[in-house]
This record gives C-alpha cells, sequence and structure tokens, in this order.
C-alpha cells in the first residue's frame, strides 16, 4: 500500500521433476511449461512473482508417480507477514483421496543459512482451498518447499482412476483475509446461488436491466466480463446482523465487483471484515441505503478497487471506519460519504492520487470535522456538490490542486455553518466552467481580510483568496490558519503527531487516554505517559524510550515468551519479543498511527553472558525499563538503569518499589504479570517484569507474560 501499507516481495521459484513407479497400466504425460514466463501477480500487501509457470499437471498417470515441485517464498519487507499456500485452481480427477499432496520446509536467513524452524506440509488429500495456513515469515528470511504431490499406490487394482487428470496453480494469499473457493454446476452466465446462514447470495457474471410491475426499469447487476464475477445478498428484508463467509472465487474466478452488494439490507449491523476483498476492483454502492448501524470493513483489502462512488451513500451507521482503507487506484470517489449520519470520518491517509471525480463525496454528511488537508486533488475535473449541506465549520483545502477541475458548481452550497476556509496558491478556478452557487446559503462565511457573505455573489469571482477592498474573497491564506485548541482523546493521530511537532500540547495531559483498534488484538486504551524532554536526554548513550511525547498501553494487549529459550543471551534486541512487538503488534497498529510513531533510541540492560554490554537499539514500539516505573528503582542487575528516567505519569502517580499498584495492568479483567525490557544481569536466563501487584520481579525469558508496549510521536 505505499507507504500506507509496506509491500512485500514473496517469490516463487518452480522447479519440476517427474518420478514414474508402480502399475504400469496407465501412460504417463506431463503438461510441460513451453511456453513459460515470468508472471508478476499482486494481490495487496503480497505481490508474487513466478519464474516459471505456477501450473501442476498430471496427465493419464500410475499409482505411485509423483510430481516434485521447489517453492521459494521471500520476505523482502521490513515485516513480518503470514501467508498461506493455496489451489487457485484445480481440476482433479482422482477419486478417493488417493492423489496427495506433502512437502518440507527450510528457514533461510538473509545469508541463506538455516535459522530456525518453517511448518512442513502435512500429507493431505488434494482439495480444493489451502495448501498451508498463516505461516509467518520474518523479514528478510527466505522459505524453501519441496513440494511432493503424489498418485498413491494403494497396492490393488486401481482402473476407476484410469486416464483421469490432475491439474491445478499453486498461489499465496494473505492470512488475514479469508479466501472461500465455491464451485457451481450451473451455466456461469446464469448466476449461482450460495447459502450463508440465512441469507442467500447471488453470484452474477453477467446481468442486465430487470422490470418491475409497472415496466419500469430495475438494477439487477453490473454487466461482467469473463473475467471474475459480482455478488450481491438477494435477502434484504432480514433484520439479522450479517457475519458473512462468502466465496472469494467461483469456479476458479475471482469476486470483482461489490457493487450493491448490502444496499438497500435492512440488517442490523454488517461484520465482513474478514471477507477476501483482494480482487475487488468496484465498491460503488455497496452498502448504500444500508440500515446497519454498525459496519466493520476492518479488514478490506481495497488496494485494488476503482470506483467507491456511493458506497456509504445514505448509510446511518454511527461510525464508518475507512482509515486504513488503500485508496491508489481508486479513480471515482463521488457520493461517496453522501447523506451519512457518522459525525466523524477518519479520510486523512486517503491516497486521492488517481481520483477525477469528487462530486458530492460530503454531500449533506453530518460529519463536524473533517481532515483533508493531504488530498491530491491534482487529476480531479469534478468537484460540484463535493460540501454541499455540510456541517463543517472550517475546510483546510490548502493541499487542493484545482487546476484540472471543470465543475464547482453548488460545492460549498448550503454549508451554513462554514466560517474559514483555507486554501492555497495552488486552488485554481481558470478552466471551472460549472460555478453556478458555488457559495449560496454560506451565510457565515468570512474570508481572511473580513470579506462577508454576500448573496450577489455566488459564483467562483469569490473562490480566491480574500485581500480585502481591492481583491475580495471567500478563502483566507493557509498561512494565516491559527493555532486549534487540541483533545487527545478526539483528535486524528496526524493532528496530535502535527501538534507535537509544533509543540502546540498544552490541551494534552499527561494520562489522558484514547482507544485504539489493534485488529485482531482487539481494541485498547493508550495513555499520555509523558511530554517532557528533560535535558539529560540529550546526553550521551541516553534512552529516548522516557523522553518527550510517549504514550503508552494502559492494559496488556497480548501474551508472549520475552525468547523462545530460557536465557538473556542478546537482551531486548536479540529476543523474539523484539520481534513480535515491532512487527506483528506493530503492524496491527491503524496506518495512520504508524505513519505518526517515530524512531526511538532505545538502551536496554544486559544479562551475564561474557562481553555483552548494554544493548542500544531503534525501535518503533518498544517495552518499558524497570526505572522508567519506579521513581527510586535501585537494583544493580539493571546496568543500564541510570541511561532512563521515569516517565512523567508514573512520576504523578508516585510509583515506588514500596508503593506500587499504580504499575497494575490487566489482561482482560484480571491483574496480570507484564514484561520489561531489560534482561537481569546476575543470571543468562530471566529479564524484569511487573508482576500481577504491581511489584517488579524477576522471571525466567520462556514464560508467557503480558504484552504492553509504549512508543513516541513527533
Amino acid at each position: 500500500m505505499q507507504d500506507k501499507k509496506m509491500y512485500i516481495l514473496l517469490v516463487i521459484s518452480i522447479l519440476f521433476a517427474v518420478v514414474g513407479v508402480s502399475l504400469a497400466f496407465f501412460s504417463l504425460n506431463i503438461i510441460g511449461n513451453d511456453k513459460a514466463k515470468d508472471t508478476k501477480i499482486t494481490t495487496g500487501d503480497l505481490e508474487l512473482v513466478f519464474t516459471d509457470d505456477n501450473e501442476v499437471s498430471l496427465d493419464g498417470a500410475f499409482p505411485g508417480d509423483s510430481i516434485t515441485k521447489t517453492i521459494s517464498v521471500k520476505n523482502t519487507g521490513t515485516k513480518e507477514v503470514s501467508y498461506n499456500i493455496v489451489w487457485q485452481e484445480l481440476l482433479n480427477e482422482i477419486t478417493n483421496n488417493e492423489l496427495v499432496i506433502d512437502g518440507t520446509c527450510k528457514n533461510l536467513n538473509s545469508s541463506n543459512t538455516e535459522d530456525g524452524e518453517c511448518s512442513a506440509i502435512s500429507k493431505k488429500a488434494v482439495k480444493e482451498g489451502n495448501i498451508t495456513s498463516n505461516i509467518p515469515i520474518k523479514p528478510g528470511y527466505t522459505q524453501e518447499y519441496i513440494i511432493k504431490i503424489t498418485f498413491i499406490d494403494t497396492g490393488k487394482l486401481q482402473n476407476y482412476n484410469k486416464n483421469k487428470s490432475f491439474k491445478g496453480k499453486l498461489g499465496l494469499t494473505e492470512s488475514s483475509a479469508k479466501t472461500v473457493y465455491c464451485t457451481y454446476d450451473g451455466e456461469l452466465t446464469q448466476g449461482a446461488e450460495y447459502v450463508n446462514g440465512q441469507y442467500t447470495y447471488r453470484y452474477m457474471q453477467r446481468g442486465s436491466k430487470d422490470y418491475d410491475d409497472d415496466g419500469n426499469p430495475v438494477y439487477v447487476w453490473k454487466k461482467m466480463t469473463d473475467d471474475g464475477w459480482g455478488v450481491q445478498l438477494t435477502d434484504k428484508a432480514s433484520t439479522s446482523a450479517v457475519t458473512s463467509e462468502l466465496c472469494t472465487y467461483i469456479n476458479n474466478r475471482p469476486i470483482i465487483s461489490m457493487q450493491y452488494v448490502y444496499g438497500d439490507s435492512h440488517a442490523s449491523s454488517i461484520d465482513i471484515k474478514d471477507f477476501n476483498t483482494s480482487n475487488v476492483i468496484d465498491m460503488s454502492y455497496m452498502f448504500s441505503d444500508s440500515s446497519a448501524t454498525i459496519i466493520d470493513t476492518s479488514g478490506f483489502n481495497t488496494s485494488n478497487v476503482i470506483n467507491m462512488s456511493y458506497m456509504f451513500s445514505n448509510s446511518v451507521a454511527t461510525a464508518i471506519g475507512v482509515s486504513d482503507f488503500d485508496t491508489s487506484n481508486v479513480i471515482n470517489m463521488s457520493y461517496m460519504f453522501s447523506n451519512t449520519v457518522a459525525t466523524a470520518i477518519d479520510v486523512s491517509n486517503f491516497d486521492t492520487s488517481n481520483v477525477t471525480n469528487m462530486n458530492g463525496m460530503f454531500l449533506n454528511t453530518n460529519v463536524v470535522q473533517l481532515d483533508i488537508s493531504n488530498f491530491n486533488t491534482s487529476n480531479v475535473t469534478d468537484m460540484g456538490l463535493m460540501f454541499q449541506d455540510s456541517k463543517l465549520n472550517v475546510l483546510d483545502l490548502s493541499s487542493f490542486n484545482t487546476s484540472n477541475v471543470t465543475s464547482m458548481a453548488f460545492m460549498f452550497m448550503s454549508s451554513t455553518n462554514l466560517e474559514k476556509i483555507y486554501v492555497s496558491d495552488k486552488f485554481d478556478t481558470e478552466n471551472v466552467r460549472l460555478y453556478v452557487d458555488m457559495f449560496r446559503n454560506c451565510i457565515k462565511l468570512v474570508g481572511g481580510a473580513g470579506t462577508t457573505y454576500d448573496s450577489t455573489k455566488t459564483d467562483k469571482a469569490y473562490a480566491r483568496i480574500d485581500k480585502g477592498t481591492n481583491s475580495p474573497g471567500y478563502f483566507t491564506d493557509i498561512a494565516d490558519k491559527p493555532v486549534e485548541p487540541y483533545s487527545f482523546s478526539s483528535d486524528s493521530w496526524a493532528t496530535i503527531a502535527n501538534a507535537v511537532k509544533n509543540n502546540n500540547i498544552s490541551k494534552y495531559n499527561v494520562g489522558d487516554t484514547k482507544t485504539v483498534n489493534l485488529g485482531t488484538y482487539g481494541s485498547h486504551m493508550v495513555r499520555i505517559a509523558n511530554t517532557s524532554t528533560p535535558s539529560e536526554c540529550s546526553g550521551t548513550g541516553f534512552s529516548q524510550s522516557a523522553c518527550g511525547f510517549v504514550v503508552e498501553f494502559t492494559d496488556i494487549v497480548a501474551e508472549h515468551v520475552m525468547k523462545d529459550t530460557a536465557d538473556n543471551t542478546g537482551g531486548w534486541p536479540g529476543s523474539s519479543m523484539y520481534t513480535f512487538v515491532n512487527t506483528d503488534l506493530y503492524n496491527s497498529l491503524p496506518y495512520i498511527l504508524k505513519n505518526t510513531i517515530i524512531d526511538t533510541t532505545v538502551v536496554s540492560g544486559h544479562g551475564d553472558t561474557s562481553g555483552e554490554e548494554n544493548f542500544t537499539s531503534t525501535d518503533k514500539l518498544y517495552l518499558l525499563a524497570p526505572k522508567e516505573i519506579y521513581t527510586n528503582f535501585s537494583s544493580r542487575y539493571d546496568t543500564a538503569k541510570d541511561l532512563t528516567r521515569t516517565l512523567d505519569y508514573y512520576t504523578s502517580i508516585g510509583v515506588t518499589t514500596s508503593n506500587y499498584s499504580g504499575a497494575i495492568k490487566k489482561n482482560g479483567t484480571s491483574a496480570s504479570a507484564w514484561w520489561l525490557r531489560v534482561a537481569n544481569s546476575i543470571g543468562n536466563d530471566t529479564f524484569y517484569d511487573v508482576y500481577s501487584d504491581g511489584d517488579w520481579f524477576r522471571n525466567g525469558a520462556n514464560y508467557t507474560y503480558g504484552v504492553s508496549p509504549a512508543f513516541r510521536l513527533g
């Protein structure tokens, strides 16, 4: 997802070897790769490069025959990811589960040396779906499989499989989304019905207009090509919650359109966060006129979506979660949020560089605050009705480049609360041809030099920076934008980070809290743990982990061992906990938050391994040190205790080694021990932790305790 999301390169190299064995009553032919060429496949965050054709084929095989393939999966990114090896297309005529697949795996580091283990492929019958599931791979590592597909020799006559064929294509998917393969036996052009619970979905490859009893045309489905399918909910009257495992592929063709799938649905809530949307190109009208007050799209992969027009139009959902949407390929956002009731929509990370149509995008929304200060509008041609009837009182359009816009008709009309519009000199109306009633009824709007609303001046003539009597306008130069008040609990992460950068944090207080959604790890609270930067923080070798604007989780977000073995060699940077925190947990954060977290130089103590000194690492997320919690911590076995300080939060509530209840954190409803990052120098097997009563302790590195990280913004 460009810088919104890091891309992972998975390189698949395929080697054929054929072994002929056993009963010779069939003839064997291998369908070769005489036209093989490099194939590049992009699916969400995964980029697959096949150095050979990914097809595996057997025709007229003997019992005992097999095909062996070597497959390499490489993570060239900076974060740990998980993947599935799957059959994307499969034709298997061999019956009685007599065609099986198994395989071995090597886990190779960047030096091509075996390091750790990876899961072998256990022997199983060849069937549609996943071959492996949820396989983690570290950044810079390669996992090399030798896969063997065997036609089992039962030792008995197997003429029932004579002249049977097998053909399949190997592929990979992200583990975060389910890939569901469905088969429809009818004509592909007629549509398939798939029942999930009480809900029935129609999958259509081609469609047209139908007609109601009065002869009026009624839209049935978008005309599709042979490349994929569209999906639509047929039962829209039910009020029960939708939690659907939809088909991702029908007859080996992907779902590429979800246009109007839940449009007009009466469902009380819609949860399809696990649906694999990596192939979807059209989400227009997807939730239009839906009655659901809760719509969970948190797992959506939108990297291939082109059309999001009317996606949430007329939705009554009180919250619309789009902060992690990859919109880099979207062309049409017209009426996307029109007439929605949600009072907050986070679009601050939207990549709009390819969007051409923003007509009516925020028409009549209830949103009272909107951060679109990073919108790239250089390709937009239509902004008509974009903010008509909005509830906004301030708009920052300073990033808007409108040199290609031809329509601004009704753009701000009847936004009766609108007082200020901030722009830069990139707001250009030279090519605008449609501009009727652009500012009509913007009765509170005042330009930067004091020009007030005039009902006779409502077109593009006043769409310029106000320079007073000689050059009046309704806009204000972005350079004149005053400092805004902030609230930690309600501000976007981008706003908070900007406030920190500009040292404008007077509205933020140590101890203020905010909710963060970590996807599969659930929603958790964070708090401001530090705002000060004392003089020692600039000292040589001093840890930045307790300096500046520090945010920590208030509870335990997961459980994990510090190390897989009971030793502390390598300290915090050498632990599996370090990898878990800076990959799994970091990757689970909302994109906009990840984009605001700054690198932190973290100093941590060492164990008693000969020659080891204090460790220094550069982290995104990190665990706290004992000294950062207990104001009077003095254990000499924390060798780095003098290279950090107590966080402002723990100082303010007076946490000490004798008054430690303020250090208690809960895992759900129960207090639980949680790890600190410091190795204990008196032994080679322990790290410090906070016990369930809040007091500090030392425990074996292979114990499973709570994880509660911190990070810095700037």
